[in-house]
This record gives C-alpha cells, structure tokens and sequence, in this order.
C-alpha cells in the first residue's frame, strides 16, 4: 500500500494522480497508517485518533485549488 495523491490524501495499491485541492481533513491523514485492510484492499486504518480528527479537521483555512 502507498500514500498518494497531491495532498497525499489517497491509500492506494499504487500511486494515483489526484486534483491539487487542498481541504482541511487531508491533515489526518499525515499520522494516520495506510494499509491493507481486513477486506484485502488498501485503506487507511480508522483509529479512533483519525476517526475524531475527521470529525472536527485542523482549521486551516479555504479549500484552495493549486493551479
């Protein structure tokens, strides 16, 4: 499993391309462990340190598209 996309937002079997969109919850992912799940497939392990940091993302600001 890999950490990909342009804010390093996607847990992926490989790297993916994403939009440069910058939103406040992609902060949780900066500590939050990407790997396989019980499924067989790639994802971020919901811990109860990410699950509450989803609920309430770092104030940081508009969603910014980086052109």
């Amino acid at each position: 499993c890999v950490v990909s996309g342009c804010s390093r937002e996607v847990c992926a079997d490989e790297e993916v391309m994403t939009t440069c969109v910058y939103r406040p919850e992609f902060a949780c992912y900066r500590e939050a462990v990407c790997e396989k799940q019980a499924n067989g497939s790639c994802g971020w392990s919901m811990t109860d340190t990410l699950t509450s940091c989803l609920a309430a993302p770092p104030v940081g600001g508009l969603e910014v598209e980086v052109q």
